[in-house]
């Protein structure tokens, strides 16, 4: 990803300094303003869509986490329901608890 966006600052660079050279064509000028515009504009969306990516795949690992914490309490009020029916129902059977 650094790489990615460290070629397209550097080729939008080149092309700047290309841009205001004096010699070249103004035809070349428009063309050169074109493509800084094309690079610029490319670089962002791929941060956007890396960007909206990791925040999607995040919002997942979140909502599984969440999930699997809801089950696992779930599950550990069934054992201390069930934990204190046997310890009121079947006094001295358990003295452990």
């Amino acid at each position: 990803m650094e790489i990615f966006n460290e070629f397209c600052v550097v080729a939008c660079a080149h092309m700047s300094n290309l841009f205001l050279n004096d010699a070249l064509p103004e035809e070349l000028k428009g063309s050169l303003g074109w493509e800084i515009i094309g690079v610029a504009s490319t670089a962002i969306v791929v941060n956007l869509l890396i960007t909206i990516g990791v925040f999607l795949k995040d919002l997942v690992m979140m909502a599984r986490r969440q999930m699997a914490e809801r089950v696992s309490e779930k599950a550990m009020q069934k054992r201390l329901t069930n934990r204190k029916y046997l310890t009121q129902n079947f006094k001295g059977r358990f003295p452990q608890f």
